[in-house]
């Protein structure tokens, strides 16, 4: 059997820090409208191992494959305005975004590490 490692998020993630200045690294927002957006718009910190995001705005379609999400025909996840997740930041980097209606929507992200 492989190692397995359990993170309990609560106790075991922390913000990411900015080794250089050792400073946490600051949260990010991204706006998705009518063009798909990706979650992560800059590379993460070496030290990021997940991320959490909340979605606040409107509601949208979310892609996690690396393919843009569509509104019609339906190609995608809907996510509504308030959710919020823990992901490794490898489905984070993957993640796409597009607002599911006319209102635009902010995918707010801080950058985690065990």
């Amino acid at each position: 059997m492989g190692n397995v490692f359990v993170a309990n998020i609560s106790t075991q993630l922390v913000p990411t820090k900015d080794y250089s200045n050792n400073t946490p690294v600051l949260m990010q927002q991204t706006t998705a409208s009518s063009t798909a957006v990706a979650m992560l718009t800059t590379t993460v910190n070496a030290g990021t191992t997940h991320v959490f995001w909340k979605l606040s705005g409107g509601d949208a379609i979310m892609t996690i494959d690396g393919s843009a999400p569509v509104s019609s025909p339906l190609h995608g996840f809907i996510v509504t305005s308030g959710s919020d997740a823990v992901w490794a930041k490898e489905t984070a980097a993957a993640a796409k975004f597009i607002r599911k209606d006319s209102t635009d929507c902010v995918i707010s992200i801080q950058e985690l590490t065990r």
